[in-house]
């Protein structure tokens, strides 16, 4: 008899794994490209789109403006967050739970486990896709909201920073993954 992991120690594995592959990313030219080349400047630029009057320049991990500016360090860069729901991903494929569909009868096992197999891996290479895109805007608005809140309303920052952007990374990562992770259907039994 074969005995699975519970779902929640998959996760925390998967999340523990990407975590420690990102810690390896981080001080190379792929993380230095995710912040440097994509969030700061994604942020500066949706920051000039909101607010023109707001000149917002970027300097590698910083944003700047005449009234202050705000570092990117580490944690701050949204990866947690893509970890979290790369892991919710991953633990529904490792976890065997997917959404059953009725095969046609077909006398080569194979083919019948290809034909289940397909249309679940096309919805979560979406769903990866979704998650990906997702959290990067989600990161995006957030370091730029933590830049106007610098701006605007500097005693409000470390709120705005320790407490509420968090919270809403949460729930926006998790709503993100939510349309993947329904409860299970299984056949009944014939």
């Amino acid at each position: 008899m074969s005995r699975r992991l519970p779902t929640w120690l998959i996760f925390l594995i998967a999340f523990a794994a990407i975590q420690a592959a990102w810690e390896g990313v981080r001080p190379t030219m792929l993380g230095r490209q995710w912040v440097e080349g994509l969030l700061v400047p994604a942020s500066a630029q949706l920051l000039s789109w909101v607010q023109p009057q707001a000149t917002v320049q970027v300097r590698g991990r910083k944003l700047q403006s005449p009234r202050g500016g705000i570092t990117v360090q580490r944690g701050c860069e949204g990866m947690e967050f893509m970890a979290m729901g790369w892991a919710a991903l991953l633990t529904l494929a490792l976890s065997g739970r997917r959404p059953a569909r009725p095969v046609a009868a077909s006398p080569d096992v194979h083919r019948a486990a290809l034909a289940l197999a397909i249309p679940h891996l096309r919805r979560l290479g979406l769903a990866w896709l979704v998650v990906t895109a997702g959290v990067l805007a989600l990161a995006t608005l957030r370091l730029a909201s933590l830049m106007w809140c610098r701006m605007v309303w500097p005693d409000a920052l470390g709120l705005w920073h320790g407490m509420l952007t968090p919270v809403l990374m949460v729930l926006g990562t998790a709503a993100l993954c939510a349309p993947w992770l329904r409860p299970v259907t299984r056949p009944a039994a014939a």
